[in-house]
């Protein structure tokens, strides 16, 4: 098992490794981590049958881990008789975590040129894109100042 039963444990990845014999059929098994149980669907929990491993995923389970506060994990069978195979928990350390934060998402969000008054009307910009570009620039030009009169 990966990482050990009892170790610190960053909120990543823990893996148990199945010994040769004969194998308990995926959808008979069920993993209850943090009081929340999880079939064998690929996402939080799945499984190689090649490698004989059970992976479980925490951040693809949506688990609330705190500091230091231990994670007890159940692995059973639901099928053809419940009967718990392994029982462990693993502590949460957040400097454990050595997964790299995801992608930043950016959409597009559209500006209506109601939310000020008095700034001049929304022109397309004069600044022509580079060839193959997709890039948009909205600006407000301001009403040109009153100019004096002369006499």
């Amino acid at each position: 098992m990966t990482p050990e039963a009892g170790a610190a444990w960053g909120g990543n990845q823990a893996t148990v490794r199945f010994e040769a014999g004969p194998q308990v059929p995926t959808w008979g098994l069920e993993l209850t981590a943090g009081g929340k149980a999880f079939a064998v669907d690929g996402k939080a929990l799945s499984y190689s049958q090649k490698e004989r491993t059970l992976t479980f995923s925490a951040a693809a389970a949506g688990l609330a881990l705190r500091e230091a506060e231990p994670c007890p994990f159940v692995l059973r069978t639901k099928m053809p008789a419940a009967a718990t195979l392994k029982e462990w928990a693993l502590t949460y350390r957040r400097a454990e975590d050595h997964t790299p934060p995801g992608p930043v998402r950016v959409q597009e969000a559209l500006i209506h040129d109601t939310f000020e008054a008095d700034m001049g009307a929304w022109t397309g910009s004069a600044a022509t894109p580079r060839a193959g570009s997709t890039a948009r620039c909205w600006c407000a030009t301001p009403a040109p100042p009153p100019q004096a009169a002369t006499v």
